[in-house]
């Protein structure tokens, strides 16, 4: 008895490294001489925004800033004052089989800011950054696909893959003008949050919509602060050389920065806003072949050699959205609230599982 085999290969996704890392920046900020003493410090918060990543032979590379703004009350004990400042910080980390020509996408958040009044004129910062990083590389993976010979019998199994194709980043800015708000004497913070987006893949290119909320907190005539909301839509043609609506795409809205700055309009004072937006997108193809995993023969022994083949396989992503609401009481002792002007959140997963 005699028998052939047939061989076929395929490309697929080695996945070279996917996980979380930490580093810290901190900075001591220094009040302007425009500006009076501070008496107090209300609230430091931040957005951690990366600049550039690399990937090299056994290492990965993202440097960045956290954008930072400080509220304090001075010392004359009238208002609220704001302060903004930029914090740059750098990560790295070893990655072992990790080569320069292969696709590394980074995801930074602030995950905790910590901070001390040193003196009336200084407040030293310091912010924890967290890193998601994942390093992808490609594989070509070698198979037998068929026999031939007289009464060879085998066996057969489905194997299913990914090959990623685009791995891109890029960037937009949505800006609007908006009347300045009644009795507004200063601009303290201004924050934005994408609340609804919308992805249209085409040939070589991603149809990107959603709206951006902004929420501005600002000092009114009486030194009291006041909050405003307003809403921003866009609509933006994004290149993706490679990119069409049969792959797997994966596409990813971050605010990287938030400007406002206030100008004269044809109706009087107004404001200015700019918020760029980063959008990562990734096309995969779904890679699936048919390999042998046995063989024997009903006239002679076969002994065949076998390979072990480590794929990775995905499953579908998919959001939703889940409401919370809660009653929150005032520690004892503390001077009863006469009006909320702003709420801010941040959501912590501490576990996360699959079941059938």
């Amino acid at each position: 008895m005699s028998a052939e085999v047939r061989k076929s290969s395929v490309e697929i996704n080695r996945e070279v490294h996917k996980g979380t890392g930490q580093t810290v920046c901190q900075a001591d900020i220094i009040v302007p001489d425009t500006m009076p003493d501070a008496l107090k410090v209300l609230q430091v918060d931040g957005r951690a925004v990366f600049v550039s990543t690399v990937v090299s032979k056994g290492k990965i590379s993202v440097s960045g800033h956290v954008d930072c703004n400080l509220l304090y009350v001075p010392e004359n004990a009238r208002g609220v004052k704001s302060i903004d400042y930029e914090i740059p910080f750098t990560y790295s980390e070893n990655i072992p089989g990790a080569e320069e020509d292969m696709f590394f996408l980074a995801k930074c958040q602030v995950s905790h800011i910590e901070y001390q009044l040193v003196n009336s004129r200084k407040i030293s910062v310091k912010a924890v950054v967290e890193a998601e990083n994942e390093v992808i590389g490609k594989e070509e993976v070698s198979y037998v696909c068929g026999v031939e010979g007289d009464n060879a019998q085998y066996q057969t199994t489905l194997l299913k893959g990914r090959n990623r194709i685009v791995c891109k980043c890029t960037e937009f800015t949505v800006s609007d003008s908006i009347a300045m708000p009644k009795n507004a004497a200063g601009i303290m913070k201004c924050d934005s949050e994408i609340k609804s987006k919308d992805v249209k893949v085409i040939n070589n290119k991603v149809v990107a919509k959603g709206m951006i909320e902004v929420c501005l907190l600002y000092i009114n005539s009486d030194d009291m602060p006041e909050c405003e909301k307003t809403a921003m839509q866009f609509t933006e043609i994004l290149d993706a050389e490679g990119i069409n609506e049969n792959l797997i795409c994966g596409v990813d809205y971050f605010i990287i920065g938030t400007d406002v700055h206030e100008q004269e309009g044809e109706n009087g004072r107004e404001l200015k806003l700019e918020v760029s937006v980063r959008v990562c997108i990734t096309g995969e193809e779904k890679v699936e072949f048919t390999a042998i995993t046995d063989i024997y023969g009903t006239d002679v022994r076969l002994v065949p050699e076998v390979e072990k083949i480590a794929i990775n396989e995905k499953g579908e992503a998919q959001e939703t959205m889940v409401q919370l609401r809660e009653i929150v009481s005032l520690p004892e002792g503390m001077p009863e609230v006469s009006k909320t002007v702003g709420i801010q959140v941040k959501p912590v997963m501490e576990s996360c599982g699959v079941s059938g």
